[in-house]
């Protein structure tokens, strides 16, 4: 896969409307602004407040991808469309819902092109290949905690973060029964809850300097509007 650019489907075109992709990118913009200027305002912790605050600042980041795919849709009729970084994924039900079709699906795509299907060639279960895959990205979220941070202890959160998926996955892979929607999605946004701090709280202990110097897109544009920033900070 070289760019993330594929064909709308007759679905697509009739749920979601050009329009919709540039109103999702404004509302977007908006919140994400909002979202780090509140980050700056607080102190680093390790509070579930903070990494609600710190995952809603991170969705709302695809607000760029939005904006390109409301141009290359109108640009081609509607034929085609960037593919989505991220589709919905509080609604997912289970976690390989979330990280099969939900979450960051970019990343997705290319592991599975570049990774799943060339390995399944060679080894017969899908299981082992697909555990596979979350050890590779976890090296890959390892070196850019190492980048990113000097707290080494946000590496090896990082690995046990993706292995800990990879196994919760595969044992949900093989659960001979299906609990109820309600239920498992409850289930399913507990457990990405309880996981959170070991792969974003690396971004949650840092302060306003770290967010200072890492503003995000568009940030210093005067004719998006701001919201107000709440005056005090979750803990």
């Amino acid at each position: 896969m070289c760019l993330p650019i594929v064909r709308c489907t007759s679905y697509q075109q009739q749920q979601w409307p050009i329009l919709y992709d540039f109103i999702s990118a404004s509302v977007k913009v908006i919140t994400n602004h909002w979202m780090y200027r509140w980050l700056l305002m607080c102190k680093a912790s390790d509070s579930y407040a903070r990494l609600i605050m710190f995952y809603i600042f991170v969705l709302s980041y695809t607000f760029c991808s939005d904006v390109q795919s409301a141009i290359i849709r109108t640009v081609t009729r509607d034929k085609y469309m960037l593919k989505p970084l991220i589709n919905f994924p509080f609604l997912s039900q289970s976690l390989r819902e979330f990280w099969g079709r939900r979450y960051n699906q970019l990343i997705g795509t290319i592991f599975r092109e570049s990774i799943f299907q060339p390995v399944l060639q060679h080894l017969s279960s899908k299981t082992i290949v697909s555990l596979i895959v979350f050890v590779v990205s976890s090296l890959l979220h390892v070196h850019l905690a190492a980048v990113t941070f000097t707290d080494s202890r946000a590496n090896m959160s990082n690995m046990i973060f993706f292995i800990l998926h990879g196994i919760a996955c595969t044992i949900e892979a093989h659960t001979p029964f299906k609990l109820p929607a309600p239920l498992s999605w409850l289930f399913t946004q507990l457990f990405l809850l309880a996981t959170a701090s070991l792969q974003i709280g690396a971004f949650t202990r840092v302060g306003p300097d770290f967010y200072t110097v890492n503003a995000p897109l568009l940030f210093q544009q005067k004719w998006i509007p701001k919201l107000p920033v709440p005056k005090f900070c979750p803990k």
